[in-house]
């Protein structure tokens, strides 16, 4: 298990915006008690579902 940010920075994404994976069901984490870190399996990282919601998220993003 790794940490939301920790997964945040592999998918170089925002935390925020892996946090919102996770509530939507697509990132997989779970929380040892309610309000703690929440802690992502490190299988979640090579995930083909979880690739393509991140893609989609680096893809919304602004462009400068």
């Amino acid at each position: 298990m790794i940490s939301l940010a920790k997964a945040a920075d592999h998918f170089g994404i925002c935390v925020g915006s892996a946090k919102s994976l996770v509530l939507k069901g697509i990132l997989p984490a779970t929380q040892v008690i309610k309000g703690s870190q929440w802690l992502v399996p490190v299988e979640a990282l090579s995930s083909e579902t979880v690739r393509i919601a991140v893609q989609r998220v680096i893809e919304r993003r602004q462009k400068n």
